[in-house]
């Protein structure tokens, strides 16, 4: 099948793919010898390099040229320079979100590196309820990662609207498209959303992978290994972080435990003596379901502002304050028009207990409804900023 060249604009955008995955080759080849003793990490960048030189080809097929070439000094369909437009003048507002997109991402993986070392020196939550750096760093990544997510939800609509700007209608001939409902954002939208999800961190959903046990603890004594994967304590599946750490934490000083950890051989079973080492202000953290996390921060954000402004935050007589963390987080949650279904699903608490939460709420703060608490919650400034 013979294609036809790109039109313009779209030449435009892939001449900057083409300068993009080559500086990509050239970065991730200068990087190779600060990875080369960690084997993870150097499989990571030498499958990237290779990824981004199946790039480079891909694309230079589609604009006939060879991967020597520069694209950007050919001339354009129309005869003119390709350098004489850039592809920022034809989408500048795009173009502005893919900058702040990669400024973001590049504070998410800062955040995230002094995250890990705040939590293993125990400059963390372990050691005070707030102001540490394992806070700081926490909170900052997830806000940044929650900017990261609302620029890729929003960047299709961008486009379309920059393309509906410069009066470039839609000719896909999809079922949609070809009854005049441009879908492309939609398309565009669940792609990425698919790659991202197949692409998501790891968690434990098939076991906790061990990395070498501290010396002389518990752990080693009892002989676990590094690259262990605890599949099972006590009998019950490990399918959760927070399933392997309230197992563990729900055994008194002297307790035997029984892991079961999968090893290349099969399965074997360690018992380990249960000595506590150490002590933990905010042990409940840790047990918390999958995601809780993220809601009770957000919560005791809300808290630390209230109570910095005092008593100015009251409703009929009634502190915004008063509510407690879980009344905060279900509040969070109605404010932005979650309904009781979704604020169960979220918090992962059933649907009648998030109703005695909701009427816990209106009654504290002498509302009337969920709007009036939506309302109160928007005008003292306790709702994300994005």
């Amino acid at each position: 099948m013979i294609l036809n060249p790109p039109i313009e604009r779209l030449y435009f955008a892939l001449t900057e793919m083409v300068a993009l995955e080559k500086r990509i080759q050239r970065t991730v080849a200068g990087l190779r010898g600060d990875v080369s003793d960690h084997p993870a990490a150097r499989e990571l960048l030498a499958r990237l390099e290779e990824m981004a030189g199946a790039h480079l080809d891909t694309l230079c097929k589609r604009l006939q040229i060879a991967p020597d070439d520069d694209p950007k000094a050919r001339a354009g369909v129309d005869g003119s320079p390709a350098h004489s437009i850039r592809f920022g003048e034809l989408h500048p507002v795009s173009s502005a979100l893919g900058a702040a997109y990669s400024i973001v991402q590049e504070a998410v993986i800062g955040y995230s590196t002094i995250l890990i070392i705040a939590t293993r020196t125990a400059d963390s939550w372990a050691r005070a309820d707030e102001g540490t750096t394992g806070h700081i760093a926490r909170q900052q990544t997830q806000e940044y990662v929650g900017v990261a997510g609302q620029i890729t939800a929003l960047i299709h609509d961008v486009v379309i609207w920059e393309l509906d700007s410069d009066g470039l209608v839609c000719r896909c001939t999809c079922p949609g498209c070809s009854i005049g409902i441009c879908v492309g954002a939609y398309g565009s939208r669940a792609i990425l959303s698919e790659a991202w999800i197949a692409a998501r961190p790891p968690g434990a959903e098939h076991g906790v992978e061990l990395k070498p046990p501290r010396p002389g603890s518990p752990a080693a004594e009892a002989g676990f290994l590094k690259g262990d994967v605890i599949v099972a304590v006590d009998g019950e599946k490990i399918d959760a972080l927070t399933t392997l750490q309230r197992a563990i934490r729900d055994h008194d000083a002297g307790d035997l435990i029984e892991f079961t950890v999968r090893r290349k051989a099969g399965e074997a079973k360690v018992v380990v003596e249960h000595r506590r080492e150490g002590s933990d202000v905010n042990e409940d953290e840790c047990v918390l379901p999958a995601g809780q996390g993220f809601y009770l921060d957000q919560s005791r954000n809300v808290q630390r502002r209230l109570r910095k402004r005092g008593n100015a935050n009251r409703s009929n007589g009634v502190a915004l304050s008063s509510l407690s963390a879980r009344e905060l987080q279900v509040l969070l949650l109605v404010a932005q028009g979650a309904t009781n279904p979704i604020v169960a699903d979220e918090l992962e608490i059933s649907r009648a207990t998030v109703a005695r939460h909701v009427a816990a709420i209106l009654a504290k703060l002498g509302l009337a409804n969920r709007t009036e608490a939506a309302a109160l919650a928007s005008k003292h400034g306790l709702l994300p900023d994005i």
